[in-house]
């Protein structure tokens, strides 16, 4: 009972501006402060707490609950659950909140939702953890950034290489602009009041200043980025628009693939023509090679999608409007053709049955005027 007493007379100074009264009742509650402002506290150690008449079987250990909701609609009125404010302890010992998870069962130390559902179980042992979106108005510190990425935990998985109108992740990385800017001033979306002509407190003014800064930074615009990847940029509830920066590192990824591609295509190219020997005994495969890369200039062929596949899979291509013929050929591992396509430069995809050549690995060609543009595999399960 004496800890319980101290406990409570702890909490009866916080709120000095709510003209304090405090009076323990018969069953061991307490109310802090008068008429409208009055608080109702329940602090039983190592029990169940009951506030408000708040029962149920599922929060049998509850070391304080506050709530605070307002049905007044005045601009003036503020709803605070928890104020917690340390300051003037040991250097580095000052904590506005402090939150400890004992024992060595998953939970949280701190944890925050925008939900009232407080049945939520978090699969680890965190120091915190945040259930729903989170917003920090300045930098963040750690040792990493980690994004969950383990295959058991996707589906509908495709191997990315090409996009749904036939640009190549390259060509589209090249077409954005990086841009190095200023951020503005928003020190009114965070204190509404100086827009109404409220002068801030000193205190305040010295926060609303570190919204302010001349710092110079680098990124792209989310309103170009949208129209390429739009599955990079997400509205935000205030409306404006940002960038999923750490998602961008695999179509950058994608990028430098499709970029060693075709460097080691014209390599190939280059080094026969380069070749005298070649040039001198093979004058026809020079003519070939030749023939080959300019068939290949605007002629495209993608990955399928899916890959791997068990029904249908979708493949595309892009083809120049002077060819003559094209078709999509598909081959074993022995080299036999199993399938052939025609094709036009009207087309941009052909959809194929995947019974129709049964399961395993398979190799299909793009032939243009006679070349071979490209290969690719594609694999069918049963």
């Amino acid at each position: 009972m004496k800890k319980t007493l101290v406990f409570l007379l702890s909490l009866a100074i916080i709120p000095t501006s709510l003209k304090a009264q405090f009076k323990i009742l018969n069953d061991g509650n307490a109310i802090l402060g008068t008429g409208s402002y009055s608080l109702l506290y329940g602090v039983q150690m190592d029990k169940k707490l009951e506030v408000n008449s708040f029962t149920s079987g599922l929060y049998d250990n509850i070391g304080l609950q506050s709530t605070a909701i307002i049905t007044n609609t005045s601009p003036t009125k503020m709803a605070i659950g928890v104020l917690g404010i340390g300051g003037n302890g040991l250097s580095g010992k000052n904590f506005g909140v402090f939150g400890y998870l004992a024992g060595n069962k998953n939970g949280a130390g701190v944890f925050g939702t925008t939900w009232s559902d407080l049945n939520i179980s978090v699969p680890g042992y965190y120091a915190a953890f945040f259930y729903g979106h989170a917003y920090v108005t300045h930098n963040i510190h750690a040792a990493a950034f980690l994004t969950t990425s383990d295959i058991r935990l996707k589906e509908n998985i495709v191997e990315v290489s090409q996009t749904e109108d036939n640009i190549s992740f390259l060509d589209k990385i090249l077409s954005i602009d990086v841009l190095e800017y200023n951020y503005k001033d928003r020190t009114t979306d965070y204190y509404p009041e100086l827009s109404h002509g409220v002068s801030l407190s000193e205190d305040d003014a010295m926060k609303a200043s570190v919204l302010k800064s001349d710092k110079r930074h680098y990124g792209v615009s989310a309103q170009d980025l949208q129209k390429l990847f739009p599955n990079l940029v997400e509205e935000e509830q205030d409306g404006y628009l940002s960038v999923n920066y750490v998602e961008m590192v695999p179509v950058l990824l994608r990028s430098i693939q499709e970029l060693k591609q075709e460097i080691d295509e014209l390599k190939e190219e280059l080094n026969e023509l380069k070749d005298p020997e070649m040039a001198r005994n093979s004058p026809e495969k020079v003519s070939t090679t030749l023939l080959k890369k300019a068939s290949r200039n605007g002629n495209k062929l993608y990955q399928n999608a899916p890959n791997p596949s068990n029904e249908q899979t979708v493949i595309r291509f892009q083809l120049t409007d002077n060819i003559k013929e094209a078709t999509i050929c598909f081959f074993d591992l022995q080299g036999k053709m199993l399938k052939k396509i025609p094709v036009t430069s009207s087309q941009d995809r052909i959809i194929v049955n995947t019974y129709e050549l049964g399961s395993g690995l398979f190799l299909y060609s793009l032939i243009v005027n006679g070349q071979e543009i490209d290969t690719k595999k594609m694999v069918i399960l049963k």
